[in-house]
Formats: structure tokens, C-alpha cells, sequence
């Protein structure tokens, strides 16, 4: 009962140092190959990259296995170089990132509860969740690893601060 209140309680803004702001973006014009390149040099695992614009608002992500696809299918062809290079040239090249990219998901804002977060993970069967301010600029993600180790935390510093009472 304590640890339901707690979630349900708790505004995402009061759990912003769980915000994780690496994270792998690209503008929507990137190409296909920028992508990859963005996908190979960002330090954290993630399993999206975020389209963002100039300023941040977000616009859509694209699955780190769709970007995946669309390079290794070329790998598995069985076309020769000499065939398959103009093919390869024009996906890596020619693809945005915003022709590939799909609707996030979900998103949470700050004002947001932890339940309504909780939620989210659950019913769209989510890693992490973008968070963005009142304007829809991505501001990082929340992992739901982060969100499980702040719950089991402060459930158990709850339960003891009950005890002693």
C-alpha cells in the first residue's frame, strides 16, 4: 500500500537525476549511414535512436533494428559489388532518417507521474521512455531499470520509516 502511494504520488520531475540525457539522435535529413554512425559512437545501449529538430523537438525515433536492417540486408545479397554498390550507395546515402523514422511510442513529461510512466512500460512493452519539456523537446529518457531501483529504494526506506513509528 505505502509503495503504491509512493508511485502514484511522485512527479517525474522529482526523479530528474534518473533522466538519462545520452542518448542516440539524429536530425531528419541524417542519411542512413549518419544514423549508423550515431548508433556506433553513443557510449550508452539504447535501443532507439530519437529524431530530433534543430531544437530538440522530438519528431519520431527509429528501432536500432531497422537501421540495422536496412544496412545488413545488403550484406546478404547475393548480387555481386560491381550490382549492388549504386544499391548501397543510394540506401546509406540516400535514406533519411526521417523517411525511416516511426511515432515515439510514448513520452512523459515532467509533470507526470511515476505511475503514469509505470504505465507506460507496461502497455507498450518499453526499455525507456522519452521525456520532454512543455514544448516537445526531448530533454533524455527514462530506463525502466532506473525507475525499478528508485522504487525498491524508497519502498524499502518507507517501509522502515513506518516501522519505526
Amino acid at each position: 500500500m505505502y509503495s503504491s502511494k509512493l508511485i502514484s504520488k511522485t512527479a517525474v520531475s522529482s526523479v530528474a537525476h534518473l533522466i538519462t540525457p545520452t542518448m542516440a539522435v539524429v536530425h531528419p535529413d541524417s542519411s542512413l549511414e549518419d544514423t549508423a554512425e550515431v548508433i556506433y559512437r553513443t557510449v550508452v545501449a539504447c535501443p532507439q535512436v530519437y529524431v530530433i529538430t534543430p531544437d530538440r523537438v522530438l519528431k519520431g525515433s527509429l528501432s536500432i533494428g531497422a537501421a540495422a536492417y536496412n544496412i545488413f540486408r545488403f550484406v546478404l545479397d547475393d548480387r555481386t559489388a560491381d550490382e549492388l554498390l549504386p544499391a548501397a550507395s543510394f540506401a546509406l546515402k540516400g535514406k533519411r532518417a526521417g523517411d525511416l523514422m516511426e511515432p515515439v511510442p510514448a513520452v512523459i513529461r515532467l509533470d507526470d507521474t511515476l505511475e503514469t510512466l509505470i504505465n507506460l512500460f507496461r502497455e507498450h512493452h518499453l526499455l525507456e521512455v522519452a521525456v520532454v519539456d512543455s514544448k516537445g523537446r526531448l530533454s533524455g529518457v527514462l530506463n525502466c531499470r532506473a525507475v525499478l531501483k528508485y522504487y525498491f529504494e524508497h519502498k524499502a526506506a518507507l517501509q522502515a520509516s513506518r516501522s519505526d513509528v
